[in-house]
């Protein structure tokens, strides 16, 4: 029996993304995005470019929606989760790299949306934990309940399934 080579000469297609979950100093509230396309609201990051690894994606999409220049390492990374894909949606499967830090009380007064990300941003918010049900789908309040307790415990990651643990 051969080798089939198909899936690593044509692999099937993937989104990476790299997301922050930043937590205020004060009350260990996380910031989140408003933004104009989504009905409820996401976390600091976005898809990755091809050939960007995960942690710069994070970088340069937090210094472009935020104006926060925040040096994220491995060290850094609180989970990754894993979606399947929708094919009725049109959305092939894919991983999103959550990062997570405590931000200083200078950098969360800097924390402001940043024309450069673009008209979709709209506002920031600080929310704490126990509303996140409230104004996030239930797969972003895993991935920051998530994050956040790898924050506080200063635990190894977690792997998680389309926001679930695995």
């Amino acid at each position: 029996m051969s080798w089939d080579r198909t899936h690593f000469t044509t692999p099937p297609r993937r989104r990476i993304a790299g997301q922050a979950v930043l937590l205020h100093p004060d009350d260990r509230s996380v910031l989140l995005l408003e933004l104009a396309h989504r009905p409820c609201l996401n976390l600091p990051g976005g898809h990755s470019r091809s050939d960007e690894e995960p942690r710069a994606t994070v970088q340069r999409l937090v210094r472009a929606q935020l104006g926060l220049a925040l040096p994220f390492s491995g060290a850094d990374l609180a989970t990754v989760d894993y979606a399947r894909a929708k094919p009725e949606s049109g959305v092939c499967e894919g991983y999103n790299f959550v990062f997570a830090r405590e931000l200083t009380a200078a950098q969360a007064a800097m924390a402001r949306p940043r024309a450069e990300a673009g008209p979709d941003l709209r506002a920031i918010h600080w929310v704490r934990v126990e509303h996140l049900p409230t104004v996030c789908a239930d797969y972003h309040v895993r991935r920051i309940t998530e994050a956040a307790s790898w924050l506080a415990d200063a635990a190894s990651a977690v792997l998680l399934t389309n926001g679930a643990l695995a």
